[in-house]
Parts: structure tokens; sequence; C-alpha cells
């Protein structure tokens, strides 16, 4: 009974929280509210909104690359030169990774875990929206870098020196560690008792800390490039061929992003069945499996 009364005491704070900063938000004028809000799902709206306008951007450098591969109506193809068809898959990927999947993935955990732990408050909401504007920030600078971005799909060596691509891609690598400390330190603002983290919340975790490992190689990467010639800052710390380097830090940031996606997938599953099943099924228990199976089959 000592244990329920806690719990109720610490259930009621939560609501008296959660209600303080619902009003203080409303109070807010609109182009506050964009700028800072403490909200879950304000931060949450935020973060799908952003995904949205990069996926409209990202749609619309696919349409370049997709020209490509037809003719005028006078027959003739229409063919750019490989500097901008380049400067089309690099930004194309920019804006669908790294501005939709993982805005998405930001605010899915944004809106989920508040819910799941019952808390409906978001932990550090100020690094929450400095991140997210930091990151955003960093993507546009990184698209506005011109014909110099050079580094398609697939993470290819630099080809151009890009020394505006590389600091808008560490700012925005910057922006994301933010976005994940305030996801993370959300998912264990509950604690109430001695219970574990739900398990939709668990795979949001994991999520956060895939996210966050790929991003460390890719940052030391950058780092590397801006040390080199190829950051045109007249620096050269070192001997190492820059392709290299990045063909080696870019295939340990690939190794920890190929869970990302599946694990905030996999946590909004988890928060979404278990609403509509008729019965306790094996929902997290399939989950359960099919999680640790699948990262045996990838190793």
């Amino acid at each position: 009974m000592a244990i329920e009364r806690v719990e109720l005491e610490t259930f009621q704070s939560w609501s008296a929280e959660y209600e303080r900063i619902r009003q203080k938000d409303a109070r807010k004028p609109l182009w506050y509210k964009i700028i800072y809000s403490e909200s879950y799902q304000l931060i949450a709206m935020k973060s799908f909104l952003v995904a949205l306008f990069f996926l409209l951007a990202g749609g619309a450098f696919a349409l370049m690359l997709r020209s490509q591969s037809g003719i005028t109506n006078t027959g003739v193809p229409y063919v750019v030169p490989p500097v901008y068809y380049f400067q089309d898959m690099t930004d194309h990927v920019m804006s669908m990774i790294f501005g939709l999947v993982f805005d998405t993935a930001f605010g899915l955990s944004f809106y989920f875990i508040p819910l799941l732990t019952g808390t409906r408050v978001v932990k550090y909401p100020r690094l929450a929206n400095l991140g997210l504007w930091t990151s955003t920030a960093g993507i546009l600078m990184m698209l506005l870098g011109g014909p110099q971005n050079q580094y398609m799909f697939v993470f290819q060596n630099p080809l151009m020196p890009a020394t505006n691509w590389f600091i808008g891609y560490d700012t925005m690598i910057v922006g994301e560690w933010l976005v994940m400390t305030s996801i993370i330190a959300t998912s264990f603002n509950w604690r109430s008792g001695k219970r574990l983290v739900p398990l939709a919340v668990a795979f949001f975790v994991m999520d956060m800390i895939q996210m966050a490992l790929g991003n460390i190689s890719v940052f030391v990467a950058v780092l590397w490039s801006l040390s080199s010639p190829l950051g045109q800052l007249g620096i050269n710390l070192s001997n190492i061929p820059n392709a290299e380097v990045w063909k080696a830090l870019f295939w340990y940031s690939d190794h920890p992003l190929v869970y990302f996606g599946p694990y905030a997938l996999m946590g909004a599953v988890a928060a979404v069945i278990p609403l509509y099943a008729r019965r306790p099924l094996y929902s997290y228990r399939l989950m359960k499996v099919d999680g640790s199976s699948a990262i045996r089959a990838r190793h």
C-alpha cells in the first residue's frame, strides 16, 4: 500500500507539471512556440513538420535525378554535367536521411515516450528545441553548398573541397546529439518504484544510442577533412590520405546506422499494437525474439 501511495503521489506531481507546461505554452505567441516550446506534442509536431519539409525538398532533388532518365519533347536526352548530377544525389540523401528519417524518428520518440512513461513531460526541452533547429540549420548549410556537394548516396570519398558542407555536417550532428540527449533523459525520467522502462521505450532508447554511435565516426571524418587540404583551412595534420580515413570511419558509421530506422519503427509498433490487441497475444515476446534474431543475423 505504501508503494501504491508513493506511485499515486508521483503520478499526481507529473500531472501537475504537465498542466503547468501546457498552460505556459498556451500563453506563448506562435513565433515563440516555433522557436521554443516545452509541451511534448508541440516538440513532436515541430519535428514532424521539419521532416515533411525535407521530404518535399528531397523529393524535388529526386525528380531532378529522374529527369536524367528521360528525354525532352524533341527526343533529345536532357543530360546535365556529372558535377550537377552528383550534387543532386548528395542533396537528395542529405534531405531524405538526415532531414526526413532522423526527424521522423525524433518526432516519434518525443510523442510516444512521454505517453508510455506516463510523465507527459519532456526532459531538457531547451536541448530538444536547440538541437532541432541546430540540426536543421546544419542540413540547410549543406544543401546550400552548391556544386561542391559531391558525396552521392553512398558517402563516397569527397570529390571536391566543400568547407561549408563539412561545417554544416558537424553542426547537424551536434544538434542531433542534443536532441538524443533530451530523448534518452526523457526515457528514464519516470522510474516509478523499481519498474523497468516499457519495451517500446527501450527500442527508442536503443535507436538513439545507435544513431549517436553512428554519428561519432562521421563527426571524426568531417573534422579530419577540415584538418586536411580538402578543408581549405590551410591545415594538414597527417600524412594519411583523406580518402582512407573516410573509407574506415564511414564503415564504422554505417554499421550502427543500419539499426536506427528499424528500432524506431519497432518502438512505435510496440506502443500501438497493445492498444488494439484483443488479448495479450505475443507481441512483446515476438518483438524481443525478432529484435535479438535481427541483430544476430546482421552479424
